[in-house]
């Protein structure tokens, strides 16, 4: 091989180089910005947020889309508690369900069941699915009914029956579904 041969090998050699060096840097460039300003629906579909979690996830969005609309049951019990909860939630580390939360979730899953729900905590109702959300629903309405000790521990009849582990709202829910209709959560979309 000559000299000139070996130069254009080496300029064809440090061209590919060069353009593939480009490529990379571009698709790694693409894919740090992707993975920086990654959605929430990308955080919730994470395989690290558990059902509850995910279930918390719903309520929020729900609460939060009532609110953008100009709901005014939504916009009453965000004055009462407007707690900053949506940090907690996206992060996956709630300490306890606020009252935004919980109306969001019964909302989601009233409307996922299409069943008006009515919450019941320490035999007191609480809670109802939002007066617009489900106006043609007149089937029966599912009557929940939980516990809770220092508006801190959520359980249906146990104080350890469900884990406090912060989502223990989203556990007592659950299990008083599971007795009213087993398969739930298969009806809901998370």
């Amino acid at each position: 091989m000559n000299f000139n041969q070996f130069k254009k090998f080496f300029i064809l050699f440090v061209s590919i180089l060069f353009v593939s060096a480009i490529l990379y840097v571009s698709y790694f460039y693409k894919n740090q910005k992707q993975k920086n300003y990654q959605s929430k629906k990308n955080l919730f579909d994470s395989l690290s947020f558990n059902f509850v979690q995910k279930l918390a996830y719903r309520g929020m969005e729900q609460f939060q889309k009532g609110l953008s609309e100009g709901n005014t049951q939504y916009k009453l019990i965000y004055e009462a508690d407007s707690q900053l909860f949506i940090e907690f939630v996206t992060q996956g580390t709630l300490k306890t369900a606020s009252s935004p939360l919980i109306q969001g979730t019964i909302d989601f899953i009233s409307e996922c069941l299409n069943r008006n729900i009515h919450l019941y905590i320490n035999e007191k109702h609480m809670f109802s699915t939002s007066e617009n959300l489900l106006k043609n629903c007149k089937e029966s309405v599912l009557d929940l009914k939980i516990r809770n000790q220092d508006n801190v521990h959520f359980f249906v009849n146990y104080y350890n029956d469900t884990i406090g582990d912060g989502y223990c709202f989203f556990h007592a829910l659950d299990n008083v579904l599971k007795n009213i209709i087993p398969n739930w959560q298969e009806k809901i979309f998370i």
